[in-house]
């Protein structure tokens, strides 16, 4: 048995080197570097210092974000599924409920001044914002339908992309500087 397992690992690390030494043969000894873009989560992100709204939408398309709160699966997303989408985003731990420190960080990263009011939103003082309370105040924010730009009561992707990128475009330049893309990062990376 050592045998045959000796003869193929060296089967096995001569094939390697053989494909290695016909490759290089293959590219006539010149040799290119080519800059490998990042990848996390299965989300090519650009090589590039900055990204326009197309560039975020491409390297977002590459993901299953969306379709993860596409819920229906139909391709669009309704308010339901919308408001379910954002609660999940808050909730970073994914325990069902969404505390304090959880509530601030997103505040923070996503630069909502109007959801600095933590009490507002806790409505019953417990300490959390559950579900009802956030779908309470929530849908009076008017996203839905600032992020619906073509009316239909239903966000594309596409409309949804355009409306997280004009949240992180904090200095409203239509592009995403890295500080400005480390909120992709947080919430739609590793």
């Amino acid at each position: 048995m050592k045998k045959n397992k000796t003869y193929t690992l060296k089967a096995l690390r001569n094939g390697c080197c053989f494909l290695l030494v016909a490759g290089m043969a293959a590219c006539n000894g010149e040799t290119e570097v080519v800059e490998d873009n990042a990848y996390t989560d299965d989300v090519a992100l650009a090589t590039a210092d900055t990204w326009d709204r197309d560039e975020y939408y491409s390297d977002f398309t590459a993901t299953t974000y969306y379709e993860d709160w596409d819920k229906n699966d139909d391709n669009l997303l309704d308010e339901e599924e919308f408001t379910a989408g954002f609660y999940e985003t808050f909730d970073q731990n994914n325990d069902g409920r969404v505390s304090q420190e959880e509530w601030t960080n997103v505040v923070s990263d996503f630069g909502i001044d109007a959801l600095a009011d933590w009490q507002a939103w806790d409505t019953d003082g417990d300490g959390f914002i559950d579900r009802a309370e956030f779908d309470a105040d929530f849908a009076g924010m008017g996203w839905y339908g600032a992020w619906d730009t073509d009316d239909d009561n239903r966000i594309t992707e596409r409309e949804y992309t355009d409306g997280v990128f004009a949240i992180w475009d904090k200095n409203d330049d239509n592009e995403l500087d890295e500080t400005e893309f480390m909120s992709y990062s947080t919430y739609y990376g590793d």
